[in-house]
């Protein structure tokens, strides 16, 4: 004769049926409370591996914002110069434009000189 306590139970029952006769409401609250556990499990992974890389996001954002600040600062800076460049080179021209014409001069004064005495000699 079979025990007495296995007399009551269906063949092939375990004691886990017991928790598939819960109610849906019961089963529904169980799931909630199985996700929401995954789910803060989940954002304590994720903030623990996200927080670095959010990190070296932001420093890589700040680092391309100086870079082109940088940038736009040094190209404003060789467009002044570039134009500083090219006034002095007019400067220039016109410096030796002046020196030229002062060698002229000179020259035609010495050639003159030069002539009055190949006259008086």
């Amino acid at each position: 004769m079979p025990p007495a306590s296995a007399k009551g139970r269906r063949a092939g029952a375990t004691p886990s049926d017991g928790a598939a006769r819960r109610t849906i409401r019961q089963r529904t609250n169980a799931a909630l409370v199985d996700s929401s556990t995954l789910e803060s499990v989940l954002d304590r992974i994720l903030v623990n591996r996200l927080r670095p890389l959010r990190a070296d996001a932001t420093a890589a954002r700040k680092a391309f914002e100086a870079q082109v600040t940088l940038r736009v600062e040094a190209e404003s800076r060789a467009l002044r110069l570039e134009a500083e460049a090219q006034t002095l080179r007019v400067r220039v021209q016109e410096l030796e434009q002046a020196l030229a014409a002062g060698e002229q001069r000179r020259n035609w004064f010495r050639r003159r000189g030069v002539m009055e005495r190949l006259q008086e000699a």
